[in-house]
């Protein structure tokens, strides 16, 4: 505590209704009377305050942060320098440098520590002599200058496998206390190792060819979500599968020609055009060979373990690809907090961010150079020239509420409302507000992380189909690339399917619908007619029954009249006997015979029998 301070708590220790002399105190604690007074009517600041209040952050806000950083750490996702740097120019609502994380991490070194976490390893052969390189230029200068090789006619071409879930390797800031004890010492990252393969191509005049991806795909099964984000016009891509998901010789040969020549012809016209490329066997086989032979392209192999130092791409551009991409899916693990996955149908977007932010004409131009190819400068190489990576810079910022100038005029606002209490109180209020401030400036930020993740997630589908694509392939087996045009007729050609498919699903729902109608109209009919056959049936039944009472009524109305009649009339004598009937004789001869009169017919018989009795007469006698 210093004498100023000393002097000010002697007089706040006073009454408050006492005339405090200042001029007393800064004779007894040997301090500046006018600075006692300017300080005890808060017109001044101390020094330390000053220089708090021209940091981009407030020491509480400093503080929320290192704790937002220990959070960080628990969950498995230490921040880098770069994230460092986005949080803080979210806080301070500006962006700030890469010196302020420098500051800010050593102002903290109690609270974080550093340490390299580990990716991918590289091995490179190390088998470099002066005299191969001296060789190579050698030949290589002789060729350029026979073939008259342009600037703008030189090109590299290189493959870069990515498992498209694995991280480079990275220096993270961790919660010293958490690593101490035993905690988190390692950045979790997604793990999914699929492998998919780019084939890259730069020009030395600082352009680039479209990039060639390969997906893991039997017979080019290539599923509609891995290349839903690919746009004709937006993004200049080719497209391949292939059973490993990396190169192969029909890869290799279909490479040159649908990407390669396509893209330079109408650039070389008639001039020789330079394809360095590394000795990988699906570059140098005799088809690939014969077909640069014929269409005037120098092909130049580098010398074996010699592409870490000669080869442009892998001496500049790949290393801030890697780095990118590594970056790209960091920050998508940030934003998921590591909840959601890394799929096939995210690489590109990562991948497409990464190669343009990368692949610049900066970075190509300075590759050529590094390599000795243009400018023709072989010392570069043999005086082991070490390439460095461009710093990449970020600039994210986030929208909060309250800026450092706000706090300002909140401690101004503070003090004076609350004149009768203590600083003591002041500093606690004060830090109280920073902290809530800061949590909520960091929350929002993650937020906005959590709501760009879910976004994602919601546009993936649970699985991809095969999309219909045509290629230019004249004979069975042989491998094509296919261009954003291609994708495109495909996924049109696929909602087509898709259309046609939901319009016959609706025609069989209304086929369904139409025969499950007219099944329940069927069932209707049947149903009436059972019920009209039913009130027939009873309908039939009672007229039955009224014909058998009315038979019955006219039997016994016969049987009446009929006993009626028989006690009336009494006995009657019997009727005479029949005639007899006369034989009937055989006819004799045929005209004599016919000349015989037929016998008279009998005559019908009597009605009463011969006790007197009525008989009914027979039909035939009536």
């Amino acid at each position: 505590m210093g004498s100023i301070e000393k002097a000010m708590k002697a007089m706040e220790s006073q009454e408050l209704g006492d005339n405090i002399p200042a001029s007393k105190y800064a004779a007894k604690y040997n301090v500046d009377q006018v600075t006692l007074r300017r300080r005890w009517r808060g017109v001044q600041a101390p020094r330390e305050t000053k220089n708090i209040a021209q940091q981009n952050l407030t020491l509480q806000q400093e503080l929320g942060l290192v704790e937002y950083i220990k959070e960080l750490t628990n969950l498995g996702i230490p921040p880098t320098r770069d994230m460092v740097q986005n949080f803080g120019s979210a806080v301070a609502e500006k962006d700030l440098s890469k010196s302020w994380v420098q500051r800010f991490l050593n102002r903290h070194r109690d609270h974080l520590t550093s340490r390299w976490s580990a990716g991918l390893d590289r091995n490179r052969h190390q088998a470099d002599t002066l005299d191969k390189y001296d060789a190579y230029f050698d030949l290589l200068h002789s060729k350029m200058d026979e073939h008259k090789i342009e600037q703008r006619l030189s090109y590299n071409m290189d493959e870069k496998g990515f498992m498209i879930g694995v991280e480079g390797r990275s220096k993270r800031w961790f919660s010293k206390d958490v690593f101490r004890h035993g905690g988190i010492k390692e950045a979790l990252q997604d793990g999914n190792r699929e492998w998919i393969t780019t084939l890259c191509t730069v020009c030395a005049d600082g352009t680039t060819l479209p990039p060639a991806l390969i997906y893991e795909a039997m017979n080019d099964n290539i599923r509609d979500n891995w290349v839903e984000d690919i746009q004709p016009g937006e993004h200049q891509v080719y497209v391949a599968s292939s059973p490993t998901g990396w190169t192969n010789n029909r890869l290799g040969l279909a490479w040159v020609k649908d990407v390669f020549d396509a893209n330079t012809k109408a650039k070389a016209r008639r001039k020789w055009r330079l394809l360095i490329t590394d000795g990988h066997g699906s570059h140098i086989t005799r088809e690939f060979i014969d077909y640069c032979i014929k269409n005037r392209i120098f092909l130049a192999i580098l010398p074996a373990h010699s592409t870490h130092q000669v080869q442009p791409l892998d001496v500049v551009m790949f290393r801030p690809l890697s780095a990118a991409y590594s970056s790209e899916l960091r920050q998508q693990q940030y934003r998921s907090l590591g909840l959601l996955p890394v799929k096939k149908a995210d690489f590109f977007p990562l991948f497409w961010s990464a190669y343009t932010s990368s692949f610049t004409e900066k970075n190509i131009l300075s590759s050529f150079k590094a390599t000795g190819i243009w400018p023709m400068d072989r010392s570069v190489v043999t005086k082991k020239f070490q390439p460095s990576t461009p710093p990449q810079e970020s600039g994210n910022t986030a929208s909060s509420h309250l800026s450092p100038s706000d706090w300002q005029r909140m401690e101004r606002l503070l003090k004076d409302a609350v004149k009768e209490g203590t600083d003591e109180a002041v500093k606690k209020l004060e830090a109280s507000f920073h902290r809530a401030s800061t949590q909520n400036k960091l929350l929002h930020h993650q937020n906005e992380g959590l709501l760009a993740s879910l976004d994602t997630k919601n546009k993936r589908k649970k699985n991809g189909r095969s999309l219909p694509l045509k290629g230019k392939r004249k004979l069975d087996g042989e491998a094509t690339f296919y261009s954003p045009r291609s994708l495109k007729k495909g996924r049109a050609e696929q909602a087509a399917k898709d259309e046609a498919e939901a319009a016959e699903q609706l025609k069989k729902v209304g086929m369904k619908k139409l025969r499950a109608a007219n099944t329940l109209y069927n069932k209707k009919i049947a149903q009436e007619k059972r019920e009209k056959r039913e009130k027939d049936k009873v309908a039939k039944e009672k007229e039955k029954a009224a014909e058998a009472r009315r038979k019955a009524d006219e039997k016994a109305e016969r049987d009446r009249q009929k006993a009626l009649q028989t006690s009336q009339t009494g006995k009657r004598k019997a009727s005479r006997p029949l005639p007899k009937q006369q034989k009937r004789q055989k006819q004799v001869g045929g005209r004599a015979a016919s000349s015989v009169a037929p016998s008279a017919a009998p005559p019908p018989p009597s009605h009463v029998t011969r006790l007197g009795r009525n008989t009914k007469l027979p039909a035939k006698f009536r």
